[in-house]
């Protein structure tokens, strides 16, 4: 049976401390790498943020000036799961005043989530859907 010298005790309270401060580090600066990332928007939307790993598909987008407000459609796909488009949408669209329309109901599935916000008097629609292994995103904006 082997006993822990103190030398050895020592160095294992060193390595955990090490461990601790590393993690507690990598902790604190995540959120200000995740910030770092250049905010990219929709190109017909302006004020809607395309999330890192999505790519607007070309060509996808619709647009119709009427007088009563505008008619957007456009498409993003990427490699990402529908619970994590739709979570970073939760959080990003208030940020810009988008607000949960308290009138829609959010549906959701395993592979469908339907969010819908407002502001002012425009209704943004999100549906994220896994497809084909990859995960779209359709927005459609209209007034309300």
């Amino acid at each position: 049976m082997m006993h822990a010298t103190r030398a050895d005790r020592k160095t294992v309270a060193r390595l955990r401390r090490t461990i601790v401060t590393m993690w507690l580090a990598a902790a604190l600066l995540w959120p200000a790498v995740l910030v770092a990332q250049p905010l990219v928007f929709l190109s017909v939307i302006d004020d809607v943020p395309l999330m890192a790993g999505l790519r607007e598909v070309p060509d996808s987008a619709v647009v119709f000036d009427k007088p009563e407000g505008r008619i957007v459609e456009v498409q993003a796909v990427g490699p990402l799961e529908v619970a994590a488009v739709a979570s970073f949408y939760r959080q990003a669209l208030p940020q810009f005043g988008w607000n949960p329309d308290p009138t829609a109901k959010e549906s959701s599935t395993r592979r469908l989530i339907r969010l819908t916000f407002v502001r002012d008097n425009e209704r943004l629609t999100l549906e994220v859907e896994r497809t084909e292994g990859k995960t779209a995103a359709s927005f459609a904006l209209a007034p309300r």
